[in-house]
Formats: structure tokens, sequence, C-alpha cells
């Protein structure tokens, strides 16, 4: 009967675990709640053979099925023929840890997945719980960012009034409605997918005087960095909106001057002034 029982005691190899604890901390889940959704995805997609055990294994990872998963762990044994249970169960997490990111989280979250896709295919609304607040959107992809780590859904938001990108993995309680979409623009919304990132940078522009020491940073510094779009002299225009450029350019301190637009110059401005006050 121990092939039968649902609490599980496998060895991973180290990097798996990493993996395992990464997530953990980025989609805020504990170990159990975790290999049960790894699990729950995986259970009809690998067998005892998926992966042979070559790897050096040096973690010792445990968990508890849930009612559910244990009552599919037991359909599974006759189904694959499952001889080793320990093998059964590693090739799962393997399977799991061993995708790219942003596909670990559509793993994790397939059952929103399916019904987001559902309410894109046929233009109904959505009733979500995001980060413990219930919202009605009206979904029209799901994105991932340039480095393909995370996953969003473009969407409008009614309680927001304006489009927006919520991140899939702090979307819950997925509902599709019987009302039809109120906003969407079609060329909007292939001109986000066609140059999407996470802060809708699509169709904004922030205008602004670097140094030359300000053009070696930008060089250099990668991340969030928004594309050039015009350049004169000194004078650089970025495809970026202002979220963006509040996150991108403080890391350039006195080598950058914002100009346009006017919003974005003046919270550089009282920004710049608050930091020299503490210095005085």
């Amino acid at each position: 009967m121990d092939q039968f029982e649902n609490k599980i005691r496998i060895s991973i190899p180290k990097y798996i675990h990493e993996v395992l604890f990464i997530d953990m901390y980025d989609f805020n889940l504990n170990k159990n709640i975790l290999c049960n959704k790894i699990f729950f995805a995986f259970h009809d997609k690998v067998d005892s053979t998926t992966y042979p055990k070559s790897r050096k294994e040096s973690s010792i990872l445990q968990f508890t099925l849930n009612k559910t998963n244990w009552d599919l762990f037991i359909d599974q044994f006759p189904k694959q023929k499952i001889t080793n249970k320990s093998e059964y169960h590693r090739n799962i997490i393997i399977a799991y840890c061993t995708q790219p990111r942003y596909m670990r989280e559509l793993s994790l979250n397939e059952f929103s997945v399916s019904r987001i896709n559902q309410a894109i295919n046929q233009h109904k609304q959505l009733r979500i719980r995001y980060k413990d607040e219930l919202r009605i959107i009206e979904p029209y992809a799901i994105l991932r960012s340039e480095n393909e780590t995370r996953n969003y859904v473009y969407c409008f938001c009614h309680k927001k009034q304006e489009y927006c990108n919520y991140r899939l993995s702090n979307i819950g309680a997925v509902s599709v409605m019987e009302n039809d979409f109120e906003n969407y623009d079609e060329t909007l919304i292939n001109g986000v997918k066609n140059n999407f990132d996470p802060f809708l940078s699509f169709g904004n522009v922030v205008r602004a005087k670097l140094s030359k020491l300000g053009q070696q940073i930008y060089e250099r510094n990668i991340t969030h960095r928004p594309h050039i779009t015009c350049q004169e002299h000194d004078i650089y225009e970025f495809e970026c909106s202002e979220i963006r450029a509040k996150l991108y350019f403080p890391q350039f301190l006195g080598e950058v001057e914002i100009l346009e637009p006017v919003s974005l110059r003046e919270w550089f401005k009282d920004g710049a002034q608050k930091m020299a006050n503490l210095y005085q």
C-alpha cells in the first residue's frame, strides 16, 4: 500500500530544488501548494521513464498530495503502468522545473488561462479576483515580457477605466460573464501585441537630453530600457510610458534631463529637489 500513500518523499537535483524555491517566493506559494499545482498540471504528461536518473541528486523534497491529486495519482497507476512511485513524482517535478519561467507560470495557472482564453475568443468580459479585489475586465491577450519571464493579461479594466496589464500569477477566481466587450479597439490592441512591454509603452513618447555619460549608462543598463525612436544630437525620443521612465531613468541621476511630457518632467524635478534637500 506504500505505493498509494499520499505522502511523497523524493530526491531531486539541487538546481531543481533551487527552481522550486524561487517559484515559491515569486508566486507566493508554500511548498505543498506549489507541488500540488505541479502534480495537477503534469500528472498525465510524464511517466517513470521520461528522465534518466543520471543527474546528481542532493536534495530531499517532501510534500503531501491533496485529496484531488491523491485520487488522480491512484487513477494514473494502471493507466501509465507506474512501477516506481519515486521516479514518477521526480519526473513530474523535473518536467516542470526545466521549462522556461513563463511556461512554468502558465502551467501553474492552466485553469485561469483556459477561462481567460475562452473570454478572449468569445469577446466576453471576465470577473476576476486580483490581489484580493474583485474586478471586471475585458481580456484581449495573454502576453509575455521581452525576456520571457512573466505573463500578463492585457485588458480594459472597468474599475480603473483604462487599458492595463495584470500579472497572470496575481489573478484568481476567474469567471466568464455574459457581457460582451465594450472597449475593444483593434488597432490599439494589435499595436500592443506587436510592440509589447509590461509598461504599455506603445504610442507613448518621452523626450530627454542625455550627457555623454548618460549615453554610456543607456548602452550599459538594459533592464527596463526603452527603445530609441528618434535622436538629434543629445536629444532623444523614447517609446516609453511614464511608469517605465520612472523605473529606468532615476539611475542616471544628473546625467539625464527629462524634457517631455511635462508631468514626467515635474515628477523628476520634485524628486531631484527632495534629494538635494537631504544633502543641504
